[in-house]
């Protein structure tokens, strides 16, 4: 995935969180994992604010 993001010059970001597993964002399962879930939620809105959606 990184090496066609490059390929294509996209303007992206991949980001893993290792000690995070599946769903890590649902925060009614016991994998929800805090931490991550906050960083990626503050990510997605700063790349909704930098490419014009609010």
């Amino acid at each position: 995935m990184r090496q066609a993001l490059r390929a294509a010059n996209a303007n992206s970001e991949i980001v893993v969180y290792p000690e995070a597993g599946h769903a890590f964002n649902a925060d009614y399962r016991p994998s929800y994992h805090e931490e991550s879930a906050k960083d990626g939620w503050q990510r997605m809105l700063t790349w909704f604010k930098q490419h014009g959606v609010s």
